[in-house]
């Protein structure tokens, strides 16, 4: 049975094309506690003052980001309000990224005057973390960053 769904949101971005807006990081556990996160939703929504290009990717870093600042989390059930995953605003050390267009998950283009991008999985669709394989961390980050936006995520683990 799924635990979650847990809900991660960062408004009113900056532009910017060197930090991610969000990671979603799973920090390594020992065997007995081992786990997954399942992206179900991505999102990311434009607050830019005039129609303005912005292009943001999904991708699974090559290199792990070091020591998170840690989001503070929505909880939609109350039973579920301890998740393994973690989403992250900020690393004193981002992530490292393979260059775009490689390995992406998502990459769209999209208006950042109002404009509004809304990934949902479908069945077996779903992006896996999984704790202790690749880096255990999701990355989303503008490619082509020209406004103000907001970026979230919804996912569960099993």
């Amino acid at each position: 049975m799924a635990n979650g769904p847990f809900f991660g949101a960062i408004p009113a971005i900056a532009a910017g094309t060197t930090n991610d807006k969000y990671t979603i990081h799973m920090p390594a556990a020992s065997a007995s506690q081992q786990g997954t996160a399942r992206v179900l939703e991505v999102r990311f929504t434009g607050q830019a003052t005039a129609t303005a290009a912005q292009q943001t990717r999904v991708v699974r870093p090559t290199t792990a980001g070091a020591t998170p600042t840690a989001l503070t989390l929505g909880f939609p059930s109350p039973n579920f309000v301890s998740p393994k995953a973690g989403m992250a605003s900020a690393w004193t050390t981002q992530p490292v990224l393979p260059a775009s267009g490689v390995g992406d998950l998502l990459n769209e283009s999209w208006n950042a005057y109002g404009g509004l991008v809304r990934w949902l999985a479908a069945p077996g669709e779903e992006i896996l973390v999984f704790q202790n394989m690749l880096t255990g961390q999701l990355s989303c980050r503008d490619v082509t960053s020209n406004g103000t936006g907001s970026y979230g995520a919804v996912w569960d683990e099993y």
